[in-house]
């Protein structure tokens, strides 16, 4: 039965998000605060929780794109670029971090791995400490397989991360029901 693993998995989880540094939180949600737009990029699983987070940004009232949308415009000065990478060494990714500081973006991260390209580009970083799929299985143990830990404690993350942007700026949820899709 599949939810003979739930505990472990709750576990693990609450383990990793208790130890991402809340002061790296605070500074990546101000950055966000104060962006003129954001973009969401990712690929993968933690691509598709760039998407979920640019649908809660959008629902927020934020004006938030999804990188390689055929409606996305193009980034400039003042914006911030949001990335979403385990590894943070994808060379697609890299290309695009660089495209947009050369544009005048700003990027946040979130990432496993502080010594990655992405990490020492972005002005923010927050570090979710959870396996990736290119680690050893015996280094950093986890039940789940691959990179799932940080996929799944970057998605609460996001979430986490909403519920106080909401607090800040004083968002009730029927004011994101509001901006729901009425199209379905």
């Amino acid at each position: 039965m599949g939810l003979e693993y739930r505990q472990q998995v709750m576990n693990e989880l609450c383990g990793a998000i208790d130890l991402i540094d809340p002061a790296a939180v605070e500074s990546f949600e101000a950055q966000l605060l104060n962006a003129k737009r954001i973009f969401c990029h990712g690929t993968g699983r933690s691509g598709l929780n760039a998407r979920a987070f640019a649908m809660r940004l959008m629902h927020m009232g934020r004006e938030t794109y999804i990188v390689g949308d055929v409606l996305t415009p193009s980034i400039r000065e003042g914006d911030v670029l949001l990335v979403i990478s385990a590894s943070g060494n994808s060379k697609n990714l890299e290309t695009t971090v660089r495209k947009a500081i050369g544009e005048g973006a700003s990027v946040a991260a979130i990432t496993t791995n502080s010594d990655s390209a992405l990490y020492r580009l972005a002005q923010n970083s927050v570090l979710i400490k959870a396996p990736t799929k290119n680690d050893p299985v015996d280094e950093k143990a986890s039940v789940a397989p691959m990179g799932t830990l940080f996929e799944e404690g970057s998605y609460i993350l996001c979430d986490m991360i909403i519920l106080d942007m909401m607090r800040k700026l004083e968002i009730k949820t029927a004011d994101m029901v509001y901006r729901h899709a009425n199209l379905e």
